[in-house]
């Protein structure tokens, strides 16, 4: 099936496990947010010329990542089901994967009415925390309801939520094609219909749509493409690096985008990280990432305004120390148990007692 590549053969180029230059775009993209951060707080609202977008072009890499790497995973699931629909299975992993820690960030702002949720003139401001709004952030939906993020990173999680929903479709679709044109012109479709309708600066799903979709594409561009045609290594910091600076230096969803098929098509037709210590690094980055995207900006107020009086190299310390210390105890504490929960829940839907699975 699909030209005769085999699904080891994808695994190790878009798997997130596997895959050194999906770790290093991972890694890049919570990278970019970081820094933007930290260049708003300490510009007091303004940042260098160029990197005004900085964070929001994070976003959507970590978009393009996202859905690479849930294509395989549902492919996994195909597998294993044998022909069965696995969208309530791959929904429960989601879930587990996503909400245990928007959860636990959002029962700490709230317990203890941090104001993280918009960074204005170089202070940290709070917003609405009334019990609507904390029920619109807990379900991820505060883009449909009009609520407020209570944390300002949180405000992509509702975006990829929502289209966790379409992906297993999107899935089934490509499957029934055999080369990439068909989702590159479902990409072409999707960007012509966000870009008439788009108004403003108010954005739904379908504005971030052809982000997703780039992914998918990338996806598709691994199913077919041989060996043979990747190429070097060291096109792929290239590659980052000329999406980045053509999506900031006009940072329109258009070009975003573009940027974003470019990222997708590039990871996957290019060598991989070689071995070595940048992996490892890479690698541990991406772990830990969504632990650092909930709690960096947290982490920033208090170490920065909260503690604003403590000596400079206090400061710094600390800030360095926690911004390990906490996506790492994140992960071990609450990330990776739930997705195990997940997991054993997902399977005990998919195979119910007494149904075992086939080819077990």
């Amino acid at each position: 099936m699909w030209c005769g590549l085999s699904t080891k053969d994808l695994d190790v180029n878009v798997d997130r496990a596997d895959s050194g230059n999906l770790d290093l775009l991972r890694s890049f993209a919570v990278l970019c947010v970081l820094v933007f951060h930290l260049l708003l707080f300490f510009g007091h609202g303004s940042v260098p010329h160029g990197t005004g977008s900085l964070g929001h072009w994070g976003v959507l890499v970590f978009f393009v990542h996202t859905s690479i790497v849930l294509m395989a995973s549902i492919e996994r699931l195909q597998r294993r089901a044998g022909g069965r629909s696995v969208f309530v299975e791959f929904m429960v992993r989601r879930a587990f994967r996503l909400l245990p820690l928007a959860w636990l960030t959002i029962a700490v702002i709230v317990a203890f009415a941090l104001p993280v949720g918009h960074l204005q003139g170089g202070h940290f401001v709070a917003v609405s925390s009334a019990p609507l709004d904390v029920v619109q952030n807990l379900l991820l939906v505060q883009n449909l309801g009009g609520a407020e993020s209570l944390e300002a990173p949180l405000w992509s999680l509702p975006y990829e939520m929502q289209m966790y929903l379409l992906l297993p479709a999107l899935f089934w679709l490509l499957s029934r094609s055999r080369t990439p044109l068909a989702m590159l012109a479902l990409w072409l479709a999707v960007a012509v219909l966000a870009k008439l309708r788009l108004h403003g600066e108010e954005t739904d799903l379908l504005d971030y749509a052809p982000c997703f979709l780039a992914g998918i594409v990338g996806y598709t561009v691994a199913r077919v493409r041989r060996a043979s045609w990747q190429l070097p290594f060291w096109l792929w910091p290239v590659a980052i690096a000329a999406a980045t600076v053509f999506y900031v230096t006009r940072p329109t969803l258009p070009h975003g985008w573009v940027s974003c098929l470019v990222i997708a098509t590039a990871v996957v037709a290019i060598r991989e990280l070689p071995e070595g210590r940048w992996r490892h690094l890479f690698q541990l980055i991406a772990r830990y990432s969504y632990g650092i995207y909930v709690a960096h900006f947290v982490l920033i107020w208090l170490v920065f305004e909260h503690l604003a009086c403590a000596p400079w190299t206090v400061q710094l310390a600390v800030f360095g120390a926690t911004l390990v210390a906490v996506p790492v105890a994140l992960y071990h504490l609450v990330e990776q148990p739930m997705i195990r929960v997940g997991e054993r829940i997902a399977r005990s839907l998919a195979h119910p007692a007494g149904h075992p699975s086939q080819g077990r």
